[in-house]
Formats: C-alpha cells, structure tokens, sequence
C-alpha cells in the first residue's frame, strides 16, 4: 500500500473539483414540463431564489412537506420546484397536489 501525503491528497481534491465543475459548465440547462405540460426553463425562474424539490408519491416525508413548500411558493418569497423521481402521467401528478 502507498502513503499519500496531505498535500497530494489535496491537489487530488482541487483536480476533481475542477474537472466536476468544467463538465457541469459544459451542460446544456435542463428544461422542466409543468403540471399543465408547459415547458419551463431555468432562466425563466431568475430574480428569486430557486427551492428544488425531488421527491417519489409513495414517499411519506416527502407528501408531508409538499403543503409546506406550496405555501412558500404561494407567499412569493421563494420558487419552488419539485420533481418526481418516479413516472407519473400527468392526471396522476395533479391528483395528488
């Protein structure tokens, strides 16, 4: 077994920081479909601070704090956006807001 020393083991950090961040900057932006099917990109939710949501229908935490998050999209200080790991149709997502 080989001994790396604090300082190559943090070199080796600042490599894959950079390499992880030049390949997320070379990403297309996501775009997101809303409960209507509208398209909706991250530069239409700029001037706000973003709250992302991932969540799954069978998770009970997750439908516990839904009302709550809904309710700070609604005051206006912040934007939500939760995303569902598992396939939903559309009826079946607005079913369960």
């Amino acid at each position: 077994m080989v001994r790396v020393s604090g300082k190559a083991m943090e070199m080796k950090r600042i490599c894959w920081l950079i390499v992880a961040a030049l390949l997320g900057a070379c990403s297309p932006a996501p775009d997101f479909t809303d409960g209507a099917g509208k398209k909706v990109s991250l530069a239409d939710l700029g001037g706000k601070p973003l709250l992302v949501n991932y969540f799954a229908p069978w998770c009970a935490p997750c439908l516990r704090e839904m009302p709550l998050l809904a309710t700070l999209h609604q005051e206006g200080q912040i934007r939500v956006i939760a995303i569902n790991y598992d396939p939903a149709s559309p009826a079946e997502l607005t079913e369960l807001a």
